[in-house]
């Protein structure tokens, strides 16, 4: 599911989640490809957009939604932590960008 956050008719943010593809894993969901426009930071936004998230999951009987995030991104750090996330691992060089590697920090809330 994709979520859109949008202005007169302005796209400003977006968010996803998916669920765990075998019975095995279904209970379980992941939020991914959260941006909100820079614009428009700091109006919580994406708040709103993992609140919608998360309500699909509860609607969809799953038990744990999770996420990454770059170990520097403090800022969406933060917004998850409001969220209700806590960090339970990080995972060493995760992402590679411009010659630099960042640790990402998972993250997830109990349903």
């Amino acid at each position: 599911m994709i979520y859109f956050a949008v202005h007169e008719n302005e796209l400003v943010g977006t968010c996803g989640i998916y669920r765990g593809d075998s019975p095995k894993t279904q209970h379980s969901g992941t939020i991914a490809g959260v941006y909100v426009r820079p614009n428009w930071r700091g109006l919580q936004i994406a708040d709103e957009l993992i609140a919608a998230c998360i309500e699909w999951a509860q609607s969809h009987d799953m038990k744990i939604v999770k996420l990454g995030v770059t170990s520097t991104n403090t800022a969406a750090i933060r917004c998850y932590t409001r969220c209700g996330f806590t960090v339970y691992g990080t995972e060493p060089q995760a992402i590679s960008t411009n010659g630099a590697m960042y640790d990402e920090l998972l993250m997830a809330r109990s349903l």
